[in-house]
């Protein structure tokens, strides 16, 4: 239960750093923005099947 909590603050933590830097892009790097927001949904995905 611990290591479960663990891993949710974790991916919490990855999540919170990928939508900051998201949001922080201008919008001349929207695009890019936008690959690595979902680059990083993928990842969630597969690390929450890992639960």
């Amino acid at each position: 239960m611990i290591i479960r909590a663990h891993r949710c603050s974790r991916l919490i933590s990855v999540f919170r750093i990928a939508l900051g830097f998201d949001l922080g892009l201008t919008r001349s790097h929207l695009q890019q923005g936008n690959q690595l927001f979902l680059s990083s949904a993928v990842w969630l995905q597969m690390a929450y099947a890992n639960l």
